[in-house]
């Protein structure tokens, strides 16, 4: 049996007890737990060395400074030094590997920050014959030893690898990258061009993307976007939904903080809070500096476009304050939510086009298209135009889950299901919560427009045709209630042919 071993490196000073903020006078911390420690507990590890997923087994390292001494913390958090707790933490992570990994097994990583580098760092010093299936990055920053404040050099980073190529054992790499950070010891170490990376800059800052704030619509947006990175490149692993997990046995005994379903729970919000870092005129010349946004060939910006996110442009539509001074003349290609990217010339031309343009189909034109069940709406790019005749394809075989509750695009009823009688009665009593009442849960949706103005059941619609009453934008979604979309994972595919 293949066994999958996941290696979680968290980011500088993250830990668990994160989770736990300080009441101040008139306010409470911004902070929570990081993606890092999210993903770890959605692929069924624990606080206490446990396994919830059966052939899965996650590691979870704390991030860089949150070990020995207060002051060792401190001269840790500053400078990073690899005698410290970097050489720990390979030397721990090495040895999980010659306790657990057997011929066939794989191995997949995850970091944020310096527990990136460190992540990007192990793969390096795996064995011969240790293959990593998956890598998953956010905002490796390479920050050890004396801080580096030139903003026209990128990190060197000799400590940690030969050059910014990923390791020969890496088959797939996903890094995000904060594009609106501008601290100059934050600056981001980027993966060399390679057909195995797919490099993807996110809006907000490094912590918007790796997480750490308790207001963490942003990077709770990146966590989705890997979460489904994962998905689509199939890279076997098994996650958990929020809710299944079991909160009662996942800390040690004689923990002094509580991990519960609100710091877990995955809510998108490209519209969130931005941290952004604002310091006096004197200060910040000499510490911050706008991000150089450029795809790294051979450790050198390359003139290759860069791939921006599409919820940096939304957020660049929809709120007028959002102009990323990293992309005012950056060509850049917009990666857009069907996974089909656009060209850009830099910031004016956002603004020049506005919102991106919709497809409208041509009579016998068809689009394949996808469906994330995460996500309240899935803005799928294709017009509907009130009058026109569309039909659906579901290719056979496709399912998604509702927590713990497989099903197809037609969805599930209370009939499908043994859930006791008194479950069972919570969930008829709560039916009529659904976005479409009178549809099955999770019936693949659709509707014409983001606002649920005009709904309708894509199966409905297979050889019986679709005839809008208005205009608007195609949106797909799983039929669930508002609050619950955090329970939901897998995807599905389907297709729109335009028919009269």
């Amino acid at each position: 049996m293949t066994n999958r071993l996941i290696f979680c490196f968290d980011g500088t000073s993250n830990k668990p007890e994160d989770s736990v903020q300080d009441h101040k006078l008139i306010s409470i911390d911004d902070k929570s737990i990081t993606n890092v420690l999210k993903l770890h507990l959605l692929l069924g590890g624990d606080m206490r060395d446990g396994a919830h997923i059966d052939g899965q087994r996650s590691f979870y390292f704390s991030g860089i400074g949150t070990r020995g001494s207060r002051l060792e913390q401190i001269f840790d958090k500053a400078f990073a030094l690899p005698r410290l707790s970097l050489n720990t933490m390979l030397e721990e992570a090495s040895a999980l590997v010659d306790r657990h990994y057997n011929d066939g097994d794989e191995v997949y990583l995850f970091g944020f920050s310096r527990g990136a580098a460190t992540a990007r760092r192990f793969a390096c010093e795996l064995p011969d014959g240790v293959k990593v299936r998956f890598m998953g990055m956010f905002d490796t920053v390479a920050s050890f030893g004396k801080p580096n404040l030139k903003a026209d050099s990128d990190p060197r980073s000799e400590v940690l690898f030969e050059n910014g190529t990923i390791a020969a054992s890496v088959q797939e790499a996903v890094h995000l990258v904060a594009i609106d950070e501008t601290r100059l010891v934050f600056r981001p170490t980027l993966m060399n061009r390679d057909d195995r990376v797919t490099e993807i800059w996110m809006p907000g800052v490094h912590s918007d993307v790796g997480g750490g704030y308790r207001d963490d619509g942003l990077s709770d947006s990146a966590l989705q976007v890997m979460l489904e990175a994962m998905q689509q490149r199939d890279v076997g692993l098994k996650s958990m939904s929020p809710s299944a997990i079991d909160f009662s046995n996942l800390l040690p005994d004689d923990a002094e903080y509580e991990l519960d379903l609100d710091d877990i729970v995955i809510e998108p919000d490209h519209f969130s809070t931005m941290h952004l870092h604002e310091r006096t005129p004197r200060l910040s010349d000499a510490t911050l500096a706008t991000r150089r946004i450029c795809v790294n060939v051979n450790d050198s910006p390359g003139n290759d476009a860069p791939l921006i996110h599409w919820t940096a442009a939304e957020r660049i539509y929809g709120d007028r304050t959002y102009r990323p001074e990293a992309l005012r003349s950056v060509p850049h290609k917009l990666l857009l939510p069907d996974g089909e990217s656009q060209a850009f010339d830099g910031l004016a031309d956002h603004l020049r086009r506005g919102v991106r343009r919709l497809a409208h189909l041509e009579v016998g034109e068809e689009r394949q298209l996808l469906c994330h069940a995460l996500r309240t709406q899935n803005r799928n790019g294709v017009a509907i135009v009130a009058g026109h005749k569309y039909v659906f394809t579901v290719p056979v075989g496709e399912r998604w889950k509702d927590k713990t509750i497989t099903c197809g695009p037609e969805g599930w009823t209370r009939d499908d299901i043994q859930e006791g009688f008194l479950k069972e009665a919570a969930i008829a009593a709560s039916e009529f919560l659904r976005r479409s009442p009178d549809s099955n849960w999770f019936a693949l949706m659709g509707s014409v427009g983001p606002h649920d103005g005009e709904l309708f059941e894509i199966m409905r619609h297979i050889s019986q045709p679709f005839v809008a009453a208005t205009s608007g934008e195609l949106c797909s979604f799983a039929n669930d209630i508002d609050r619950l979309y955090s329970n939901n994972s897998g995807s599905i595919r389907f297709s729109i042919k335009r028919v009269g």
